[in-house]
């Protein structure tokens, strides 16, 4: 019997058996996102997030979502889609001190001075989702107090937050954590099944806030001063993830179908 369970949404639309979902063709991502090269090998778009040059004005988080309504305070960020991100420091603590950092409402009007670049990246809806900041060198130190935040899965690179997460599923698994940031880094990998080869290469780099923490380091919470080189495996799956979880349009399939889950992943 097909595994195909659903209808095709859009005329030009294929099954993914792999990932038991209809997907649109491979297609090259937005231009002002990333940059690309066709790899004529694998038949494929290779892409890398375009990032500021300087590592301070930058960073890749993770955050939980909630479907969209009147309330959301970030219902403008991240938002073509049904869902609006919400940080987990809300989420673990009730605590808007996120939004006080980097919202500004005037005239009933929601904006975000501080930062001056925002999109997805990663689009796990409704798990989460994975975004990509700038902002402005007047306000770098607000930013930097984000970075600092617990629980909050925030890092300069986007291969030093896939080691976050890999940790805080550790500690899920291994410590029997129960937080929601643990638990949700947990679903993402059963989700994306990282091969091992590239968790191995992640495991190579150094530790982050949380492996740290593990280890016994006092300054867990304090960033490095410069940034792990990315392993070359990771750049080629990243690319992938990009591409198979990237932003939806609105009113377009989600991009996961959690019935299929595996139970594990490589740890």
């Amino acid at each position: 019997m097909s595994e195909i369970d659903t209808e095709r949404p859009f005329a030009d639309w294929v099954w993914n058996p792999n990932r038991h979902k209809w997907q649109y063709p491979n297609i090259q991502l937005p231009t002002s996102k990333f940059n690309s090269e066709w790899d004529e090998v694998d038949n494929k778009w290779i892409s890398e997030c375009q990032i500021n040059p300087n590592r301070l004005l930058r960073g890749f988080q993770l955050w939980g979502v909630e479907e969209k309504n009147d309330n959301s305070s970030f219902g403008k960020a991240c938002s073509t889609t049904e869902y609006a991100i919400k940080s987990m420091q809300e989420i673990t603590h009730g605590d808007k001190g996120i939004d006080q950092l980097v919202i500004s409402t005037e005239n009933n009007e929601v904006t975000f001075p501080i930062i001056t670049k925002h999109y997805t990246v990663i689009d796990l809806a409704p798990l989460g989702v994975i975004s990509y900041s700038e902002t402005a060198e007047k306000t770098l130190d607000a930013f930097q107090t984000v970075y600092g935040m617990h629980p909050q899965c925030t890092s300069r690179t986007i291969h030093e937050l896939f080691r976050l997460i890999i940790e805080w599923a550790y500690g899920y698994t291994e410590f029997q954590n129960t937080e929601p940031m643990a638990k949700l880094c947990h679903n993402i990998l059963q989700i994306v099944q990282m091969p091992k080869n590239v968790r191995d290469d992640l495991i190579g780099i150094r530790p982050q806030q949380v492996g740290r923490f593990i280890l016994g380091d006092a300054s867990a919470l304090q960033e490095y001063d410069i940034e792990a080189e990315m392993p070359e495996s990771f750049r080629l799956w990243i690319s992938d993830a990009y591409y198979d979880y990237r932003e939806r349009n609105k009113g377009f399939p989600i991009n996961i179908n959690q019935s299929y889950a595996h139970l594990s992943y490589p740890m």
